[in-house]
Order: C-alpha cells, then structure tokens, then sequence
C-alpha cells in the first residue's frame, strides 16, 4: 500500500501526467523499492481505477482519476511528513525537466511496402504545437531523424514558422 500511496501523492504533486520513468527516477533511485514491484503497484493503481495510462507515441503518460486524486488526499497520512517534503521537493526541483522531456515525442513504425515511418511532434501546454511526418528507406535513418529531432526540434519550429508566416 506504502509504494501505491507515494505514486498517487506524485501525481497529485505533479499536477502533470507522468510517465513510468519519471516515478522510477524518484522511487527506485531512492532506494524504496525495485522497478518490477513499482510496475505491480502501477498495474494495480490503473484496475482500481485510481490512475489511467495514455499511451503517446512511444511512452505511457500515468494521471490520476477523479477518484485517484480523492484517495490521494484522503492517504496522504500514511506517507511520513519526510516522504511528502522528498516528493515535494523532487517535484518543485525536476517539474520543468519533466515537462521538457515530455514535449518531444517521437515514434517509428514500418509500413506494408517496408518503409519506415517517423512520426515526431512537440507538445505545448495546451497540446500539440507541431507534429511532422517523414518517411525512410532505413530503420537507421528514421532512428537518426527522431534523435535529431529531440536535440534540434525548437531550431525546426522556429524555420518553420519563419518560412510560412510572414514576419
């Protein structure tokens, strides 16, 4: 219940969706408990209602449900006053990384006649600002396009913008 209860109090924390990796990075780093208990505990938080998963391109996005946020508050006791001021803290610390890290997504996927698809886009607060969608003769190719994407996609919002709004 211990590990169920902190995934909850992040997401209520967070006020943003998470991803698996985000809660790992806080829970197993710290040392709580192992990435295969932590997935049960998600699996289960998800049965119960208490949490949903989005699947965007290549990651799970977890939020709480009405009824998550509901039992988060009314667990929140469980946690000792030093966890919640950990998880806080680790939030306040890391939230914009976060939210940077998930604004790029980025997803592959081969198509009938073997080419392969490279679907990227970048996500703003209120949803997509932009998505883009390439094709390659080479699975390589569409690796190299999506990781160049990540390192260069406000580069690429800014040359689009230049070239089709007249500034």
């Amino acid at each position: 219940m211990f590990y169920k209860v902190m995934i909850l109090y992040m997401l209520r924390c967070s006020g943003i969706k998470l991803t698996t990796s985000d809660i790992s990075d806080f829970i197993v780093e710290k040392g709580y408990t192992d990435a295969f208990t932590l997935q049960i505990n998600i699996n289960e938080l998800i049965e119960a209602n208490l949490i949903k998963s989005e699947k965007k391109h290549n990651r799970s996005f977890l939020e709480l449900t009405e009824e998550g946020h509901e039992s988060s508050i009314l667990l929140e006791t469980r946690l000792s006053k030093d966890v919640r001021s950990s998880i806080y803290n680790y939030i306040a610390i890391n939230k914009n990384s976060i939210r940077s890290s998930h604004s790029i997504q980025t997803k592959i996927d081969e198509s009938p006649d073997g080419r392969y698809i490279c679907q990227l886009s970048c996500q703003g607060k209120t949803g997509e600002l932009y998505g883009i969608t390439l094709s390659f003769p080479a699975k390589s190719l569409a690796e190299e396009a999506c990781n160049n994407f990540s390192k260069h996609s406000t580069d690429i919002y800014r040359y689009i913008i230049d070239k089709i709004v007249d500034a």
